[in-house]
């Protein structure tokens, strides 16, 4: 790659033969704000990108790791305070954050074979931004260990059963509940 090119113009997928699993190449990735005194979800607000008033809203991440057909990145602030977590919200704050989930999953679930969304807490895990936030990934590939947990979360739903590779003398019924959604 030389100087001139833009590395967002290199993000893919790239199968990787021996692990048989694609691995998400990105080196743009390289460039994010970390350490920044100016949190941007904050200027969201005094910039005006959202409305005043705003309590959680939803902004494109401006270091994806996919971009289309790929995949799509988003970020997911969930309160205009700096340091409010999702567990520091209202029943009706956290409601309304669910409800943006659900927007994100609607917009993407078209157009990719995977949408996840989880929160982003901690330098450890790689958060650049302090301010409480969570990420939706449309991708277009389904990751395979959530392939794996969905074909195990499949066969308990199935047989009631928490391991169905197991002989029936070990198999542990699953006694948990489960709220319908």
């Amino acid at each position: 790659m030389d100087d001139a090119s833009d590395p967002d113009d290199d993000i893919r997928l790239v199968w990787h033969p021996l692990l048989g699993e694609y691995l998400v190449q990105s080196p743009g990735r390289m460039q994010r704000r970390e350490g920044m005194a100016d949190c941007p979800f904050c200027a969201d607000l005094t910039s005006g990108r959202v409305p005043p008033g705003t309590r959680a809203w939803i902004r494109p991440n401006d270091f994806p790791a996919l971009r289309p057909p790929v995949g799509e990145c988003y970020v997911l602030i969930y309160s205009a305070e700096h340091d409010r977590t999702f567990a520091d919200l209202r029943a009706d704050e956290a409601l309304q954050v669910i409800g943006l989930w659900q927007d994100m999953h609607a917009e993407l679930a078209p157009r990719y074979a995977c949408v996840m969304s989880w929160e982003t807490s901690g330098a450890e895990i790689g958060q650049t931004q302090p301010h409480p936030h969570g990420q939706t990934y449309g991708v277009a590939v389904v990751p395979p260990l959530l392939a794996r947990e969905l074909g195990v979360s499949s066969c308990v739903e199935r047989t009631g059963w928490l391991s169905c590779h197991s002989t029936p003398a070990t198999r542990m019924r699953c006694t948990s509940t489960r709220a319908d959604m």
